[in-house]
């Protein structure tokens, strides 16, 4: 996670730094070079030689096959793959510690990508705020850089005090924050 946090930290920032001074297409290109070099770089790892990337089963299919067939064995395949996943989370979701813990983390991923993702960057540019490429990309720097400095010390509290206090802890913290710009608005506004 902390590794997680460190890119998003740096990601808003040198995306703002290259969208001030090479421009918009000029950074997409530049992202995806970087995208095409990582993935140049991974095609190296030792995870992704040929013999450890055998195929699955599903998606074998024989060239005598026609279009069709060969589609229905994929689709097929594939429902079997997801049959037998529901069929073990079945078996560990009976378990509440671990029901628990994934709901926490779906709670956690759907808010994070429903409102950090989506609707924070469309209020900090809504006519209200205004802010620029520079401010918007600091700010989500600035969450990630807290989120990232905050990852050991939150794990050395959790082996002190316990995990569950440490979470809800956390969630406190962030349902407060969250509740303080909703309530109070203009606070975010003075910020700037």
């Amino acid at each position: 996670m902390a590794s997680f946090s460190g890119g998003t930290a740096v990601g808003p920032v040198v995306g703002t730094v290259l969208l001030q001074y090479i421009g918009l297409s000029r950074t997409y290109l530049t992202v995806g070079g970087l995208f095409m070099a990582l993935a140049a770089l991974n095609s190296k790892l030792p995870e992704t030689s040929p013999a450890m990337n055998q195929p699955y089963p599903h998606l074998l299919v024989e060239k005598k096959m026609s279009h069709t067939q060969q589609l229905y064995r994929v689709i097929q395949g594939t429902k079997d793959s997801f049959g037998v996943s529901w069929t073990a989370w079945k078996k560990l979701w009976k378990g509440p510690a671990l029901r628990n813990v994934v709901l926490l983390q779906g709670s956690f991923w759907f808010v994070l990508s429903g409102s950090q993702m989506t609707l924070l960057p469309l209020l900090l540019l809504s006519p209200t705020l205004q802010l620029s490429s520079v401010e918007i990309g600091s700010s989500f720097a600035f969450m990630s850089l807290v989120a990232f400095a905050a990852s050991q010390p939150s794990a050395f509290l959790a082996d002190r005090y316990g995990k569950v206090p440490n979470m809800l802890a956390g969630c406190s913290i962030l349902a407060v924050s969250g509740q303080s710009q909703i309530r109070y608005p203009n606070n975010l506004l003075n910020m700037y």
